[in-house]
Protein backbone atom coordinates (compact mmCIF):
# COMPACT_ATOMS: atom_id res chain seq x y z
CA UNK A 1 0.00 0.00 0.00
CA UNK A 2 1.35 3.43 -0.96
CA UNK A 3 -0.75 6.08 0.72
CA UNK A 4 -0.57 8.50 3.60
CA UNK A 5 -4.10 7.51 4.61
CA UNK A 6 -5.65 4.34 5.94
CA UNK A 7 -8.73 3.19 3.97
CA UNK A 8 -11.02 4.71 6.61
CA UNK A 9 -9.11 7.99 6.63
CA UNK A 10 -9.12 8.14 2.83
CA UNK A 11 -12.85 7.41 2.76
CA UNK A 12 -13.45 10.44 4.98
CA UNK A 13 -10.90 12.64 3.22
CA UNK A 14 -12.00 12.05 -0.37
CA UNK A 15 -15.69 11.18 -0.05
CA UNK A 16 -16.67 12.46 3.40
CA UNK A 17 -18.09 9.05 4.35
CA UNK A 18 -17.56 7.68 7.83
CA UNK A 19 -17.97 3.96 7.14
CA UNK A 20 -17.86 1.42 4.35
CA UNK A 21 -20.82 -0.51 3.01
CA UNK A 22 -20.68 -4.32 3.17
CA UNK A 23 -17.94 -5.70 0.94
CA UNK A 24 -16.36 -2.36 0.06
CA UNK A 25 -13.55 -2.38 2.60
CA UNK A 26 -12.51 -5.93 1.74
CA UNK A 27 -12.27 -5.04 -1.94
CA UNK A 28 -10.36 -1.82 -1.29
CA UNK A 29 -7.86 -3.50 1.05
CA UNK A 30 -7.21 -6.37 -1.34
CA UNK A 31 -6.61 -3.95 -4.23
CA UNK A 32 -4.29 -1.79 -2.14
CA UNK A 33 -2.35 -4.91 -1.17
CA UNK A 34 -1.78 -5.73 -4.84
CA UNK A 35 -4.33 -8.51 -5.30
CA UNK A 36 -6.50 -9.04 -8.36
CA UNK A 37 -10.16 -9.05 -7.30
CA UNK A 38 -13.54 -10.07 -8.67
CA UNK A 39 -16.34 -8.32 -6.78
CA UNK A 40 -19.97 -9.30 -7.24
CA UNK A 41 -22.07 -6.72 -5.42
CA UNK A 42 -25.72 -5.74 -5.87
CA UNK A 43 -26.79 -2.50 -7.49
CA UNK A 44 -26.72 0.29 -4.93
CA UNK A 45 -23.94 -1.29 -2.86
CA UNK A 46 -21.33 1.23 -4.02
CA UNK A 47 -19.21 -0.71 -6.49
CA UNK A 48 -17.73 2.46 -7.99
CA UNK A 49 -16.15 3.45 -4.69
CA UNK A 50 -14.25 0.14 -4.72
CA UNK A 51 -12.03 1.44 -7.53
CA UNK A 52 -12.36 5.20 -7.08
CA UNK A 53 -10.95 5.19 -3.55
CA UNK A 54 -7.86 3.06 -4.40
CA UNK A 55 -7.34 5.21 -7.51
CA UNK A 56 -6.87 8.30 -5.34
CA UNK A 57 -4.73 6.42 -2.83
CA UNK A 58 -2.37 4.66 -5.23
CA UNK A 59 0.37 6.34 -7.29
CA UNK A 60 -0.21 6.81 -10.99
CA UNK A 61 -3.49 6.34 -12.79
CA UNK A 62 -6.49 3.99 -12.81
CA UNK A 63 -8.03 3.01 -16.14
CA UNK A 64 -11.70 2.09 -15.94
CA UNK A 65 -13.28 0.12 -18.78
CA UNK A 66 -17.00 0.78 -18.96
CA UNK A 67 -19.56 -0.31 -21.58
CA UNK A 68 -21.67 2.85 -21.74
CA UNK A 69 -20.82 6.52 -22.22
CA UNK A 70 -23.84 7.41 -20.08
CA UNK A 71 -22.35 5.42 -17.21
CA UNK A 72 -18.92 7.02 -17.58
CA UNK A 73 -20.32 10.53 -17.68
CA UNK A 74 -22.59 9.86 -14.70
CA UNK A 75 -19.66 8.73 -12.56
CA UNK A 76 -17.33 11.54 -13.64
CA UNK A 77 -20.04 14.11 -12.93
CA UNK A 78 -20.60 12.56 -9.49
CA UNK A 79 -16.88 12.85 -8.70
CA UNK A 80 -16.84 16.49 -9.81
CA UNK A 81 -19.80 17.03 -7.50
CA UNK A 82 -17.54 15.93 -4.64
CA UNK A 83 -14.75 18.29 -5.81
CA UNK A 84 -12.75 15.32 -7.10
CA UNK A 85 -11.82 16.72 -10.50
CA UNK A 86 -8.91 14.39 -11.37
CA UNK A 87 -11.23 12.18 -13.43
CA UNK A 88 -12.34 12.17 -17.04
CA UNK A 89 -13.77 9.98 -19.75
CA UNK A 90 -12.63 9.63 -23.36
CA UNK A 91 -15.34 8.75 -25.84
CA UNK A 92 -15.92 8.81 -29.57
CA UNK A 93 -19.00 10.91 -28.82
CA UNK A 94 -16.71 13.80 -27.89
CA UNK A 95 -15.50 16.17 -30.58
CA UNK A 96 -12.10 15.06 -32.02
CA UNK A 97 -10.35 18.11 -30.57
CA UNK A 98 -11.79 17.39 -27.11
CA UNK A 99 -10.63 13.77 -27.35
CA UNK A 100 -7.09 14.88 -28.25
CA UNK A 101 -7.03 17.39 -25.40
CA UNK A 102 -8.10 14.83 -22.82
CA UNK A 103 -5.56 12.31 -24.13
CA UNK A 104 -2.79 14.88 -23.89
CA UNK A 105 -3.88 15.85 -20.38
CA UNK A 106 -3.91 12.18 -19.41
CA UNK A 107 -0.36 11.80 -20.74
CA UNK A 108 0.73 14.77 -18.62
CA UNK A 109 -0.63 13.09 -15.50
CA UNK A 110 -3.59 15.41 -14.90
CA UNK A 111 -5.98 12.56 -14.08
CA UNK A 112 -6.14 9.81 -11.48
CA UNK A 113 -9.11 8.06 -13.10
CA UNK A 114 -9.75 7.72 -16.84
CA UNK A 115 -12.90 6.00 -18.11
CA UNK A 116 -12.88 4.45 -21.58
CA UNK A 117 -15.05 2.09 -23.60
CA UNK A 118 -13.44 -1.24 -24.55
CA UNK A 119 -13.19 -0.07 -28.18
CA UNK A 120 -10.70 2.60 -27.08
CA UNK A 121 -8.18 -0.03 -25.98
CA UNK A 122 -7.08 -0.60 -29.60
CA UNK A 123 -6.24 3.07 -30.17
CA UNK A 124 -2.53 3.64 -30.81
CA UNK A 125 -2.78 7.21 -29.55
CA UNK A 126 -4.35 6.04 -26.29
CA UNK A 127 -1.69 3.36 -25.79
CA UNK A 128 1.08 5.86 -26.55
CA UNK A 129 -0.14 8.29 -23.90
CA UNK A 130 -0.69 5.48 -21.43
CA UNK A 131 2.90 4.29 -21.90
CA UNK A 132 4.08 7.57 -20.34
CA UNK A 133 2.26 6.81 -17.10
CA UNK A 134 2.26 4.38 -14.23
CA UNK A 135 -0.99 2.45 -14.40
CA UNK A 136 -1.68 1.13 -10.90
CA UNK A 137 -5.18 -0.23 -11.43
CA UNK A 138 -7.17 -1.61 -14.35
CA UNK A 139 -10.87 -1.76 -13.51
CA UNK A 140 -13.33 -3.74 -15.60
CA UNK A 141 -16.76 -2.39 -14.76
CA UNK A 142 -19.86 -4.41 -15.65
CA UNK A 143 -17.47 -7.35 -16.02
CA UNK A 144 -20.22 -9.79 -16.97
CA UNK A 145 -19.99 -8.20 -20.43
CA UNK A 146 -16.81 -10.23 -21.03
CA UNK A 147 -18.54 -13.57 -20.54
CA UNK A 148 -20.20 -15.55 -23.32
CA UNK A 149 -22.57 -16.73 -20.58
CA UNK A 150 -23.41 -13.22 -19.43
CA UNK A 151 -26.64 -11.49 -20.43
CA UNK A 152 -24.87 -8.42 -21.88
CA UNK A 153 -21.97 -10.06 -23.75
CA UNK A 154 -19.81 -7.46 -25.53
CA UNK A 155 -17.20 -8.93 -27.94
CA UNK A 156 -14.89 -5.91 -27.49
CA UNK A 157 -14.44 -6.90 -23.85
CA UNK A 158 -12.51 -9.94 -25.06
CA UNK A 159 -9.64 -7.63 -26.05
CA UNK A 160 -9.06 -6.51 -22.46
CA UNK A 161 -6.59 -9.30 -21.69
CA UNK A 162 -4.44 -8.44 -24.72
CA UNK A 163 -4.59 -4.77 -23.76
CA UNK A 164 -3.51 -5.61 -20.21
CA UNK A 165 -0.45 -7.44 -21.51
CA UNK A 166 0.67 -4.24 -23.26
CA UNK A 167 0.60 -2.16 -20.06
CA UNK A 168 3.99 -1.91 -18.32
CA UNK A 169 4.16 -2.94 -14.69
CA UNK A 170 1.27 -5.43 -14.54
CA UNK A 171 -1.29 -3.30 -12.67
CA UNK A 172 -3.86 -4.79 -10.35
CA UNK A 173 -7.08 -5.90 -12.05
CA UNK A 174 -10.43 -5.28 -10.37
CA UNK A 175 -13.49 -6.76 -12.08
CA UNK A 176 -16.91 -5.60 -10.88
CA UNK A 177 -20.44 -6.72 -11.63
CA UNK A 178 -23.84 -6.91 -9.98
CA UNK A 179 -24.90 -10.03 -11.85
CA UNK A 180 -22.73 -13.12 -12.19
CA UNK A 181 -23.64 -16.74 -11.66
CA UNK A 182 -20.78 -19.07 -10.60
CA UNK A 183 -20.36 -20.04 -14.27
CA UNK A 184 -20.11 -16.38 -15.31
CA UNK A 185 -17.67 -15.67 -12.47
CA UNK A 186 -15.42 -18.48 -13.67
CA UNK A 187 -15.61 -17.25 -17.25
CA UNK A 188 -14.79 -13.66 -16.23
CA UNK A 189 -11.67 -14.79 -14.39
CA UNK A 190 -10.55 -17.02 -17.26
CA UNK A 191 -11.10 -14.33 -19.89
CA UNK A 192 -9.10 -11.82 -17.84
CA UNK A 193 -6.33 -14.33 -17.14
CA UNK A 194 -6.63 -14.19 -13.35
CA UNK A 195 -8.14 -17.52 -12.25
CA UNK A 196 -6.65 -17.17 -8.76
CA UNK A 197 -8.12 -13.72 -8.08
CA UNK A 198 -9.69 -13.00 -4.71
CA UNK A 199 -13.48 -13.05 -4.86
CA UNK A 200 -15.78 -10.80 -2.85
CA UNK A 201 -19.37 -11.97 -3.23
CA UNK A 202 -21.98 -9.84 -1.46
CA UNK A 203 -25.54 -10.99 -0.94
CA UNK A 204 -28.02 -10.03 -3.65
CA UNK A 205 -31.17 -10.06 -1.52
CA UNK A 206 -33.01 -6.73 -1.78
CA UNK A 207 -36.01 -6.84 0.58
CA UNK A 208 -37.28 -3.47 -0.66
CA UNK A 209 -37.79 -4.74 -4.21
CA UNK A 210 -41.14 -6.06 -5.39
CA UNK A 211 -41.58 -8.07 -8.58
CA UNK A 212 -44.78 -8.73 -10.52
CA UNK A 213 -45.71 -9.85 -14.04
CA UNK A 214 -48.83 -9.54 -16.14
CA UNK A 215 -50.21 -11.01 -19.34
CA UNK A 216 -51.94 -8.58 -21.72
CA UNK A 217 -53.54 -9.41 -25.04
CA UNK A 218 -53.31 -6.00 -26.72
CA UNK A 219 -51.27 -2.83 -26.76
CA UNK A 220 -54.27 -0.94 -25.41
CA UNK A 221 -54.40 -3.25 -22.40
CA UNK A 222 -50.72 -2.64 -21.73
CA UNK A 223 -51.21 1.10 -21.87
CA UNK A 224 -54.09 0.84 -19.41
CA UNK A 225 -51.87 -1.12 -17.03
CA UNK A 226 -49.06 1.40 -17.48
CA UNK A 227 -51.49 4.16 -16.56
CA UNK A 228 -52.59 2.24 -13.48
CA UNK A 229 -48.99 1.66 -12.37
CA UNK A 230 -47.84 5.24 -12.88
CA UNK A 231 -50.85 7.33 -11.89
CA UNK A 232 -50.17 9.14 -8.63
CA UNK A 233 -46.73 7.61 -8.25
CA UNK A 234 -43.91 9.71 -6.85
CA UNK A 235 -40.29 9.44 -7.80
CA UNK A 236 -38.83 8.52 -11.15
CA UNK A 237 -38.37 5.37 -13.15
CA UNK A 238 -37.62 3.56 -16.38
CA UNK A 239 -39.91 1.92 -18.91
CA UNK A 240 -38.09 -0.52 -21.17
CA UNK A 241 -39.32 -1.23 -24.69
CA UNK A 242 -37.98 -3.35 -27.54
CA UNK A 243 -37.58 -0.80 -30.34
CA UNK A 244 -36.73 2.83 -30.96
CA UNK A 245 -40.17 3.42 -32.47
CA UNK A 246 -41.88 2.09 -29.35
CA UNK A 247 -39.67 4.27 -27.14
CA UNK A 248 -40.83 7.39 -28.98
CA UNK A 249 -44.48 6.31 -29.06
CA UNK A 250 -44.78 5.31 -25.39
CA UNK A 251 -42.90 8.42 -24.19
CA UNK A 252 -45.32 10.60 -26.14
CA UNK A 253 -48.26 8.67 -24.69
CA UNK A 254 -47.00 9.24 -21.11
CA UNK A 255 -46.58 12.95 -21.78
CA UNK A 256 -50.06 13.22 -23.26
CA UNK A 257 -51.98 11.10 -20.76
CA UNK A 258 -50.24 11.22 -17.38
CA UNK A 259 -49.14 13.99 -15.07
CA UNK A 260 -45.52 13.02 -15.63
CA UNK A 261 -42.76 14.18 -17.95
CA UNK A 262 -41.24 11.50 -20.17
CA UNK A 263 -38.51 11.26 -22.78
CA UNK A 264 -37.35 8.55 -25.15
CA UNK A 265 -33.79 7.25 -25.07
CA UNK A 266 -32.32 4.94 -27.69
CA UNK A 267 -29.28 4.47 -29.92
CA UNK A 268 -30.95 6.33 -32.78
CA UNK A 269 -30.69 9.66 -30.97
CA UNK A 270 -27.74 11.97 -31.59
CA UNK A 271 -25.10 11.88 -28.81
CA UNK A 272 -26.10 15.37 -27.64
CA UNK A 273 -29.73 14.26 -27.43
CA UNK A 274 -28.88 11.19 -25.37
CA UNK A 275 -26.74 13.27 -23.03
CA UNK A 276 -29.53 15.80 -22.63
CA UNK A 277 -32.07 13.12 -21.67
CA UNK A 278 -29.67 11.60 -19.17
CA UNK A 279 -28.85 14.96 -17.59
CA UNK A 280 -32.52 15.96 -17.36
CA UNK A 281 -33.39 12.60 -15.80
CA UNK A 282 -30.60 12.75 -13.23
CA UNK A 283 -31.44 16.36 -12.34
CA UNK A 284 -35.14 15.64 -11.90
CA UNK A 285 -36.40 17.38 -15.02
CA UNK A 286 -37.76 14.12 -16.44
CA UNK A 287 -39.83 11.64 -14.43
CA UNK A 288 -39.80 8.70 -16.83
CA UNK A 289 -37.29 7.55 -19.42
CA UNK A 290 -38.80 5.22 -21.99
CA UNK A 291 -35.80 3.40 -23.36
CA UNK A 292 -34.28 0.48 -25.14
CA UNK A 293 -31.50 -1.41 -23.38
CA UNK A 294 -29.11 1.38 -24.45
CA UNK A 295 -29.90 3.07 -21.13
CA UNK A 296 -29.91 2.23 -17.46
CA UNK A 297 -26.79 0.22 -16.64
CA UNK A 298 -25.15 1.72 -13.57
CA UNK A 299 -27.23 4.90 -13.44
CA UNK A 300 -26.99 6.35 -9.93
CA UNK A 301 -30.25 8.09 -9.02
CA UNK A 302 -31.61 7.84 -5.47
CA UNK A 303 -35.32 8.29 -6.22
CA UNK A 304 -35.85 5.58 -8.86
CA UNK A 305 -39.02 3.82 -7.73
CA UNK A 306 -39.96 1.58 -10.64
CA UNK A 307 -38.56 -0.31 -13.62
CA UNK A 308 -41.22 -1.53 -16.03
CA UNK A 309 -40.68 -3.82 -19.00
CA UNK A 310 -43.40 -2.78 -21.43
CA UNK A 311 -42.21 -5.54 -23.79
CA UNK A 312 -40.91 -8.98 -22.90
CA UNK A 313 -37.16 -8.58 -22.23
CA UNK A 314 -34.75 -10.64 -24.29
CA UNK A 315 -33.29 -12.21 -21.14
CA UNK A 316 -34.31 -12.60 -17.52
Amino acid sequence: MSSRYSPEEALKHYFNFTCFRPGQKEVVEKVLDGNNVLAVMPTGQGKSLCFQLPAFMLPGIAVVISPLVALMKDQVDALYGKNLSQATYISSQLAPEEQRQRLEEMGRGKYKIVYVAPERLKSRMFLAQLARLKVSLLTVDEAHCISHWGHDFRPDYLYIREFYEQIPGSPVILALTATATPAVQKDILEQLGMPGAHRVISGSDRPSLYYSAGNFDSDGAKLEELQRLLSGRRGSGLVYVATRKEAERVAQWVNNNLKMTAAAYHAGLEPAGRSRVQEDFLQGGIDVVVCTNAFGMGIDKPDIRFVIHYCMPSSM
